[in-house]
């Protein structure tokens, strides 16, 4: 990606520095890119653009085709580019900014006030960030000047895949009172694209717990979302995670291995805990 401006040849943290950059952030900007895609596209059924994390409001364009907008810094974006990819492809996104943003959303919402709206007079930071899914501080804070960035902080890539896709694993231990036994919860969300519906098996293991349990799964086409019980025997003894100077933080490692029709294989390791509450 390349961003042009010109820029002061000055340490922006020296005395009132900060002041002299704002109008950085008060401007909008575009990020551009021309890249050749490294495989064949004709070879998969779905083609994916991924934003690990943008930051934070823009409008991304690929191959002058509009995908979709951000305005969360915190979260990914995932766009469907299977019908506008080509060998050479062009992408751009063209960030707003945040500040004026921020402002706007605050105008728009007039059914009651949301303090505070500007920070103390002494930060000289900028004001309404609680109307934006962005980094708190980069507004201002006690500690530090307001330099309100915009760009790509996290990575970006290309996916393609068929039959299937792992979109995401989540995971909850859950303990049931009424059989005093701890389950763990889990939820995987697919992207199916095969025409034809997919089989498999899930086979979760917790080593430590010995555990060690398989679920025969089948996938349509479409989004698709299995959930799966895992029952720990209660004949084992389940460590509970502590708070700091309570006692030990136990974790379990747990892998989630899908193998599905059509030699699709995905391998998911996490570390399980049990939590007490005090």
């Amino acid at each position: 990606m390349i961003l042009m401006f010109p820029l002061y040849h000055q340490d922006p943290y020296y005395r009132f520095n900060d002041l002299r950059y704002r109008w950085i952030s008060l401007d909008n900007w575009t990020y551009s890119t021309d890249f050749k895609i490294p495989f064949n596209v004709s070879e998969w059924q779905k083609v994916r653009l991924i934003f690990e994390g943008v930051d934070t409001v823009a409008e991304v364009l690929f191959n002058n085709v509009t995908l979709g907008k951000t305005d969360n810094m915190f979260t990914g974006y995932s766009f469907d580019i299977t019908t506008v990819v080509r060998d050479v492809n062009s992408l751009q996104l063209h960030f707003r900014s945040a500040v004026q943003y921020a402002e706007r959303q605050s105008k728009a919402h007039a059914n009651y006030s949301v303090p505070p709206d500007c920070p103390p007079e002494e930060q000289k930071g900028e004001c309404h960030v609680n109307f934006i899914r962005k980094e708190q501080c980069s507004f201002s804070w006690d500690w530090g000047p307001a330099f309100p960035s915009q760009g790509i902080w996290k990575d970006v890539r290309i996916e393609a895949y068929n039959i299937s896709r792992l979109d995401y694993l989540t995971f909850l231990p859950v303990y049931d009172n009424t059989s005093r036994e701890w389950n763990v919860e889990i939820e995987a969300s697919f992207d199916v694209v095969s025409s034809k519906p997919v089989g498999g098996q899930v086979t979760v293991a917790i080593p430590k717990l010995r555990t060690r349990q398989t679920f025969d799964i089948e996938l349509q086409q479409k989004p698709r979302t299995v959930k799966l019980l895992v029952k720990i025997s209660k004949d084992i003894a389940v460590e509970l995670w502590w708070p700091h100077g309570h006692g030990n933080q136990t974790g379990y490692n747990m892998t989630v291995l899908f193998v599905l029709d059509g030699g699709l294989n995905i391998e998911r390791s996490v570390k399980v805990s049990k939590y007490t509450v005090l």
